[in-house]
């Protein structure tokens, strides 16, 4: 089975998102706060796409070297769509990926 971490400053929103995930997608999601652990970089074998919340875009070019180095896809949730009823869009876009 394929598996996404959502990455996040570590707040209840991702959790939401990533629960949705698993509920509406064919993959397992696992969130992840990037602010308080450095797990995801241990991690990161693990995972097939990242996705960076609204929360910490600031920080998409430095992940995305991390994830580029391991031939990840990595994708940047738009704040519009940052909300569990906009999860079969996001799903999209990670499909177009």
């Amino acid at each position: 089975m394929k598996k996404g971490l959502l990455l996040c400053s570590g707040g209840m929103s991702t959790t939401m998102i990533a629960s949705a995930l698993n509920e509406q997608s064919d993959m397992e999601w696992d969130a992840m706060g990037v602010m308080t652990t450095s797990d995801w970089m241990d991690n990161i074998s693990l995972y097939s796409v990242v996705l960076i919340s609204p929360q910490i875009r600031f920080q998409f070019d430095k992940i995305k070297e991390t994830t580029d180095e391991h031939g990840l896809k990595i994708m940047q949730i738009e704040p519009k769509d940052y909300i569990v009823t906009r999860v079969p869009q996001i799903i999209e876009k990670i499909k177009n990926l």
